[in-house]
């Protein structure tokens, strides 16, 4: 799962970025250091404290706006995908003692995203 899947991740990020307009070509150099810097987290530290991001920062705003902006912009495959990691990273993040009362109302976002696309617009 670790090794298969992190290139359909790939892809799948490659595609939202290609949606806010940037080159496909392009996409590949904005995303492998970030992918880096998240292999070195996990170098050194176990999943919930090497989360960045954000669900890191139980950004409800943000959330949204990723939320609001996919709905409308990528096929719904990839939306799929995007709720799915964000609803594991919102357990990440309450793991290393993330803000309890944010991060419940980014799983409610999620969760209301994921029961009904149209509710975010």
């Amino acid at each position: 799962m670790a090794a298969g899947h992190t290139v359909a991740l790939f892809d799948a990020a490659c595609e939202v970025l290609s949606a806010c307009g940037v080159e496909i070509n392009m996409t590949r150099k904005i995303l492998l250091p970030l992918i880096r810097t998240s292999i070195d987290n996990l170098k050194t530290q176990p999943p919930d404290r090497a989360l960045t991001g954000t669900y890191a920062r139980a950004d409800a705003s943000t959330a949204q706006k990723h939320l609001m902006f996919l709905k409308e912009q990528v096929r719904s495959e990839t939306v799929e995908i995007y709720i799915d990691l964000a609803l594991r990273s919102v357990e990440l993040a309450l793991r290393a003692g993330g803000n309890g009362q944010q991060l419940a109302k980014i799983r409610d976002l999620i969760l209301m995203a994921k029961a009904d696309p149209g509710v975010l617009k």
